[in-house]
């Protein structure tokens, strides 16, 4: 039963710490939210099992201006079994998406957008090309 216990306490935290900025389980809420995923699609995404959510949401929040980010999502991502680069994308859209939304350093957050974008080969927009262009030419 301790078993049980303890998967029930670590729960109930990880669902509290969602509501607060400083966990790990609050970006995780946000791209829930942002893309209406359950927990199967977000533990897809991030490669690993439900079971281990919890113990990622428990986690410090890394802080994306630091330069040990990338550091510091990897060491979580041992912590808590998941693939660091999928736990570290979400967390750079989730920052970028934030950061839109509330109008801060807009952009910041709309180049890490359009950099994103850009290396999926998604094509440019009729004005995105027509500006490239007249750039080109003002040289």
């Amino acid at each position: 039963m301790p078993g049980k216990l303890h998967k029930k306490l670590i729960a109930r935290a990880a669902n509290r710490a969602a509501n607060d900025g400083f966990f790990l389980g609050s970006a995780l809420e946000a791209y829930r939210g942002h893309y209406g995923f359950s927990d199967a699609q977000l533990a897809s995404l991030l490669r690993c099992s439900v079971e281990n959510l919890p113990r990622l949401g428990l986690c410090k929040r890394p802080d994306p201006s630091s330069s040990s980010f990338r550091e510091d999502v990897e060491r979580i991502a041992a912590y808590a079994v998941v693939d660091p680069l999928a736990l570290g994308r979400l967390l750079r859209e989730i920052d970028a998406i934030s950061a839109l939304r509330s109008g801060r350093d807009t952009t910041e957050a709309a180049g890490l957008l359009m950099a994103a974008r850009d290396r999926e080969g998604e094509t440019k927009s009729p004005d995105e090309k027509s500006n490239r262009e007249n750039r080109k030419h003002r040289r």
